[in-house]
């Protein structure tokens, strides 16, 4: 299957510098405290839900003081940035690389046809760049078909290469991603293609991990 999230805030993966006028590189946000692995959850106490829409609200900013909301770990703190404009872009930047969300392909472990919940992986999706745990705001499972796989080596693990394809049997959405793996509900009823009846699962049953590859979508400089 396929796997889409979006995380519940814009993950802080990395710090880019703002090249002003006179050839200077800047970290405003870094400067102001902001860490790799924060959760940038407001502008000004007004939510933001991706990448592309918190480089809008700090260009579009009235004027260069701006203050960010930031979850760190558990805890929520409020941070004063300057923006500054930026000679390479032209637009208002903070100096930061960001992303609102994971692509990849995985193995759905188990499915209840009464029910339609499903469980997958077998283990939590974390940010390759920050190395924490994903915090969904929404996201999805789609059929996906596997191309290619490269088989893993000493000190190297294998990969499976997939294609989505959102029209297949399987459709779903995420509520959870835990260390025991991804948790929803489908949409559809899920049909195996190798067997004509479901198999029922044991009431204890140790699962193997589904060898799930997470795809890092394209960072957004800030």
């Amino acid at each position: 299957m396929g796997v889409m999230l979006q995380s519940r805030g814009i993950m802080v993966v990395g710090f880019a510098p703002v090249m002003t006028g006179a050839g200077e590189k800047n970290y405003p946000a870094r400067d102001s405290g902001v860490e790799i692995g924060d959760l940038i959850m407001k502008v000004d106490g007004k939510n933001v839900t991706s990448e592309n829409d918190l480089a809008q609200m700090i260009d579009s900013h009235s004027d260069d003081n701006l203050t960010l909301t930031i979850k760190r770990q558990q805890h929520y703190i409020s941070l004063p940035v300057k923006a500054i404009p930026c000679k390479e872009t032209g637009r208002k930047r903070i100096g930061l690389f960001v992303r609102d969300g994971i692509m990849g392909v995985g193995t759905l472990s188990f499915w209840d046809p009464e029910s339609n919940a499903f469980a997958a992986l077998g283990h939590i999706i974390i940010d390759a760049d920050t190395r924490q745990g994903v915090d969904v705001l929404q996201g999805k499972i789609v059929s996906a078909s596997i191309q290619t796989v490269k088989p893993g080596k000493p000190g190297q693990p294998g990969e499976k290469i997939g294609i989505f394809n959102s029209s297949g049997p399987i459709e779903g959405k995420i509520e959870k991603n835990s260390y025991s793996g991804l948790f929803g509900e489908t949409t559809r009823e899920v049909n195996n293609p190798l067997l004509k009846y479901p198999l029922e699962v044991p009431m204890h049953i140790r699962l193997r991990k589904g060898g799930h590859k997470s795809t890092q979508l394209s960072m957004v400089m800030i």
